[in-house]
């Protein structure tokens, strides 16, 4: 992201290098820190993709790599006609197991656009819990609304 925002603006060229279909179908919006530690990215940061950069290549995205705490920011930014994976890192299992429940998240826009999820929980939990988890998100796909 960080890299992203400072070429962008440059010259019309770069822009259209940035914006290509190939370089954006797959983002990964956060920050991974030497010791794999993931960090939410810089609020300015965020600000910039979010209003001048998201709005124009949001319907060549494919994928989504997000930090937990951004996903509501990202997904209104943009239209995603193309969105159907998403990873989602730094999250807890309450809130993983409710994600899709919760009518007040953006998440449930998607719905039944994303085929393909990626939860990274934000500790280590047992292998039980873990099942628990994944049997949940399997109810809540076969349930639908």
């Amino acid at each position: 992201v960080d890299a992203f925002c400072s070429l962008t603006g440059i010259n019309e060229r770069i822009d259209k290098i940035l914006y290509e279909y190939r370089v954006t179908q797959s983002l990964t919006i956060f920050q991974q820190e030497s010791n794999d530690v993931i960090c939410p990215p810089y609020e300015n940061l965020i600000d910039k993709f979010c209003f001048r950069i998201l709005p124009k290549i949001g319907r060549n995205i494919k994928w989504l790599h997000l930090e937990f705490l951004s996903v509501d920011r990202i997904l209104v930014a943009a239209f995603y006609s193309n969105l159907y994976g998403l990873g989602l890192y730094n999250i807890n299992m309450n809130t993983a197991a409710s994600l899709f429940f919760a009518r007040s998240s953006s998440l449930h826009m998607f719905k039944h656009q994303i085929t393909s999820l990626i939860i990274h929980l934000d500790k280590d939990y047992s292998p039980f819990e873990r099942r628990a988890l994944g049997q949940t998100f399997i109810r809540t796909v076969a349930l639908g609304d």
